[in-house]
């Protein structure tokens, strides 16, 4: 079994972010909010915001 690193992983769902839920956009990555950050930002098709960290 291959252990990824957060970047790999984090790589695979840009690619593939069916694997969190059908229907999902790329809006950012490594993402500034306030005084935290966000690893991935998506939008659904219901423009509602999904926040990986």
């Amino acid at each position: 079994m291959q252990i990824l690193s957060e970047k790999e992983f984090e790589d695979v769902l840009v690619l593939h972010p069916e694997l969190i839920e059908a229907g999902l956009t790329l809006i950012d990555r490594q993402a500034q909010l306030e005084n935290k950050r966000t690893d991935l930002t998506f939008s659904d098709e219901k423009n509602n915001v999904l926040l990986v960290n």
